[in-house]
């Protein structure tokens, strides 16, 4: 049950959180992350939507993982754009925080995001 993880992580959620959202506790989580118990299937439905993915996605792997996060100016701090975040390549782009009209640059892609000052 590795992919719960991988999927856990993409959406920036700790153990913690993740089983807060599925009523459970903590250590059900780390459990299925290392393999030494399964999730039930209701437990599993409700990740698919946590996710936005299919089980088949969820158990066996499937699709690349994408997800999109928004970012805050490393100037002001105002919130700037959402990006879809991949998991196999890496992009760049630049722009002008409209609020502040200071210079940004956004790396992003391999499932993470770094948002720089110019």
């Amino acid at each position: 049950m590795s992919k719960i993880r991988e999927y856990r992580e993409r959406h920036e959620l700790s153990q913690e959180e993740l089983a807060r959202k599925l009523d459970l506790d903590r250590s059900s989580v780390a459990k299925w992350e290392s393999g030494r118990n399964k999730p039930r299937l209701n437990h599993l439905l409700s990740m698919t939507k946590i996710f936005n993915c299919s089980l088949d996605e969820l158990v066996v792997g499937g699709k690349e993982m994408a997800v999109s996060k928004s970012v805050n100016c490393p100037h002001c701090g105002r919130k700037l754009n959402s990006y879809t975040v991949d998991t196999t390549s890496t992009q760049r782009t630049s722009g002008t925080c409209p609020s502040c009209g200071k210079r940004y640059t956004v790396e992003y892609g391999k499932g993470k995001i770094k948002v720089s000052k110019n």
